[in-house]
């Protein structure tokens, strides 16, 4: 008479007890693997904008994208539109907890740096007015702080979405002797958006990203690495 193969219990109980050990040792790499794959869209999706940028540049006279700043002014990233193929795609950045709402109503992910995008006295609206283009921020990655229900009321009221930076805020000088630098600033960017770090676009199109801490540590010691030819991430 022919035994009958089968698993006890205590068998199967210890299969599922290793398998279960081995999906706790993959799990992390695995997310750490798409983590890594959002991060590396991001970082693409900036340097095709940086690249539209140039573009923009140079048929409008060395002029960057202009922000939304009235009723009726157009977003510099729909500005860009005819330098890309898929704005609506690269506008919104993987990571980003609000991206289906920024999608949906034609917001981006990433906002202009406010001294390349107004006219402001410490601005520079010419990137060939720039010493080091390698130092200068175009844009950041906006914060979660973000509200998509209230961009999308003003939108609806006023025509336009909130699409730049105000760094001149983050470091006015009362908030820079009180301290409250760098709780400005986050409400603004997201320093941290890829676990420990953001990524920045910059004026000569290349793309770099840099840990939140270090961001910190320039707006606590009130260093306004927003400035065009400011941000030198090496220096001491």
């Amino acid at each position: 008479m022919r035994r009958r193969c089968a698993l006890t219990l205590v068998e199967l109980l210890v299969v599922m007890a290793i398998l279960g050990v081995l999906v706790a040792l993959l799990l992390p790499a695995v997310q750490q693997a798409r983590a890594a794959a959002r991060q590396t869209t991001c970082k693409n999706n900036l340097r095709q904008l940086g690249l539209a940028t140039l573009q923009y540049c140079n048929t409008h006279q060395g002029e960057f994208p202009t922000g939304a700043h009235r009723p009726g002014d157009r977003s510099w990233i729909d500005t860009l539109q005819p330098y890309l193929q898929a704005v609506n795609e690269i506008r919104i950045c993987t990571d980003d907890p609000h991206r289906e709402s920024w999608r949906e109503f034609g917001s981006t992910s990433y906002l202009l740096n406010e001294y390349l995008a107004l006219e402001l006295p410490d601005g520079v609206r010419k990137i060939d007015h720039l010493s080091a283009t390698s130092k200068t921020i175009v844009a950041f990655e906006g914060s979660d702080w973000r509200n998509p229900d209230r961009e999308w009321r003003d939108f609806q009221r006023t025509g336009f979405h909130a699409d730049h930076v105000h760094p001149s805020q983050w470091f006015r000088a009362n908030r820079v002797a009180l301290g409250q630098t760098w709780g400005f600033l986050i409400f603004d960017i997201q320093p941290d958006r890829h676990q420990t770090q953001a990524h920045y676009l910059f004026a000569d199109g290349h793309v770099q990203g840099l840990a939140s801490q270090a961001i910190q540590t320039y707006a606590e010691a009130g260093k306004n690495f927003a400035l065009p030819d400011k941000a030198d991430f090496t220096a001491n």
